[in-house]
């Protein structure tokens, strides 16, 4: 008994090892985050500019004659002021939260933060090829134009 537990430990350690050199692995540094959003935004059919000063990016779509907005925000609450003021004072507009494949009407810290620590588990096992972000999108949605809430906003902030 004492062989065949040693010898599921040492497969377990092995296995391990295999997947951590086997798959690749990203960090927050190799890629640029707006090139990732605006990417995100041409498969959704958005054009974009480029993001402004304070890391803004528009977008206009075919079906919507106002532009929508789209910026990154830390989950860690540090712009949490700064997001009410977003939010109250939005009555014109519709917000969509998304992150690591969730998209939703209202921000829900404690699933975000769920998220957050799962995808990282599954990066430090090697069953995730990038780690994740603690940051989501912020979309910002004209409300003259209720089809583009209706767009896969998921794209911009993918689970894998």
């Amino acid at each position: 008994m004492k062989a065949l537990l040693r010898l599921g430990w040492i497969t377990l350690i092995v296995l391990g090892i295999t997947i951590q050199f086997t798959r690749g692995r990203r960090s927050d540094a190799d890629s640029d985050l707006m090139a990732g959003l605006a990417a995100g935004l041409e498969q959704l059919d958005v054009q974009t500019e480029g993001p402004n000063a304070a890391g803004i990016l528009t977008g206009h779509s075919e079906s919507c004659d106002q532009p929508l907005h789209v910026m990154l925000v830390g989950i860690d609450g540090a712009e949490e002021e700064w997001l009410g003021g977003i939010s109250q004072s939005q009555s014109s507009s519709m917000l969509r939260y998304v992150y690591l494949g969730s998209v939703g009407a209202t921000r829900d810290r404690p699933a975000m933060f769920g998220r957050w620590i799962w995808a990282d588990v599954l990066f430090t096992v090697g069953l995730r090829p990038a780690k994740p972000r603690p940051k989501f999108v912020l979309v910002v949605l004209p409300k003259a134009c209720p089809e583009l809430a209706t767009l896969r906003w998921s794209v911009l902030s993918p689970w894998s």
